[in-house]
Parts: C-alpha cells; sequence; structure tokens
C-alpha cells in the first residue's frame, strides 16, 4: 500500500483482449494506418480517429480507454472484447451500441485542447469530467459532463474539481501532465503530487491509471 492509500493491483483479464484490438494504436500508427478496418476510430467525435496525434489526442488516450474498458463492471465488455471475429472498429461500434461504460464515472485530468480519451469515453456511455488549466471549444466541452479549468498546483484543487463535478470517482487517469502553454506560472506538479490528488477525489474502491501501473483505493 502506498503512502497516498492506493495499492497496485494486476489488469483486469479482459485487458489482454482489449490490447489485442488496440495495439495498432497504442503503439503510435499513422493517419494512414488508421484509416484501415482494424483502426479503433471514433471520427465522429474525434477529427481523424483516436490515437492519431491530432492536438493531445495521442496513443496514451487508446491505453486510457482500454483501461477504463477493463476496469468497468459491465460483463459485455468482456464477452465482445474477447471475440475474435471483430475487427477494431466492429468491437468499437458494438461497445458503444451497448453503451458499456453506463455507470463509470470519471476524471481525466490535463486532458488538453482536444480530450480524445474523454470524448471517446463519453460516446461509450460515461459519466466524463475533465480537468486542464485552459477552457475547451465550446463544441467540445457541451460533449463532456464537466470541464474544470485550474491550476492544479493551486491549494484546494480538489475541492475546485469536486465543486464542479460532484466527486467521488470510479476512475482517475492523469496522462498528459506537464507545462501549460501561456501559464508560466502554473507549477508542473510530481507524479506523486498528481496521484495524491486522484485518490483524493476517487471513490472507495475507485482505479487510477497513469501509465505506469493500475492503482485501486482501498
Amino acid at each position: 500500500m502506498s503512502p497516498a492509500g492506493l495499492a497496485k493491483i494486476p489488469y483486469p483479464s479482459q485487458w489482454i483482449d482489449l490490447y489485442d484490438h488496440f495495439s495498432i494504436n497504442v503503439r503510435g500508427a499513422t493517419v494512414e494506418e488508421l484509416r484501415t478496418e482494424e483502426a479503433l476510430i471514433f471520427e465522429d467525435v474525434i477529427p481523424d480517429g483516436l490515437g492519431t496525434g491530432y492536438f493531445y489526442n495521442t496513443p496514451p488516450s487508446v491505453a486510457q480507454l482500454g483501461v477504463a474498458l477493463a476496469v468497468a463492471p459491465n460483463p459485455k465488455i468482456q464477452e465482445l472484447a474477447a471475440n475474435r471475429n471483430f475487427s477494431s472498429r466492429a468491437l468499437v461500434q458494438a461497445l458503444r451500441t451497448h453503451k458499456v461504460l453506463s455507470g463509470l464515472k470519471l476524471l481525466d485530468i490535463g486532458c488538453g485542447m482536444m480530450p480524445g480519451f474523454a470524448l471517446a469515453a463519453k460516446s461509450l456511455g460515461a459519466e466524463v469530467h475533465t480537468v486542464d488549466g485552459e477552457a475547451l471549444q465550446p463544441a467540445i466541452q457541451e460533449k463532456l459532463d464537466s470541464h474544470t479549468v485550474i491550476d492544479l498546483g493551486e491549494t484546494g484543487a480538489a475541492s475546485a474539481i469536486r465543486a464542479t463535478s460532484g466527486g467521488a470517482f470510479n476512475y482517475v487517469t492523469p496522462i498528459m501532465i506537464g507545462t501549460v502553454p501561456g501559464h508560466p506560472d502554473f507549477k508542473e506538479l510530481s507524479e506523486q503530487a498528481i496521484q495524491d490528488l486522484g485518490e483524493e477525489l476517487l471513490a472507495p474502491g475507485g482505479h487510477y491509471y497513469a501509465g505506469t501501473g493500475l492503482l485501486q483505493k482501498s
């Protein structure tokens, strides 16, 4: 158990099936590769699909999505992911038809100006909240449940996020953490500081994923 109250746990078994479908994107596929039937595409909500490097929509976004699907409680996800007859595109269509992330409340910390993971998760039925140092374009923000503009280094950042979103998240994920363009006064936080913030905002039993392993709040 870490000082923040989060324990490292193994990835759920369905992660392997999901990773097999998503691996073309996780390894950083080109736009041309992503236009094939095997691509993981959300072109109706994200220009050029998920994982193309469009703005902040990067291969880590695909990993964030895969872990969200792996930890979600809907048994339909495992059933669909194990179907080897599906292309990645067909799997996405099936996951969306069944709104498999319904009931999952998630927070994307440092979502960037084009929050690819957040938009994809919303299209699968999740309740999605984002945080960043900049406001989103209105057309993007209206697709999400809330967006909090804040310097994460401020005292009371967790309280501000909770006031906007209600807190008690099932899944918190920060991948794109760093300096905010145009805000040299914003403090770049350590991985531990972001993890502590995530732990504070998670509901008991909730999951935290930052690209280096899966943690769960006791």
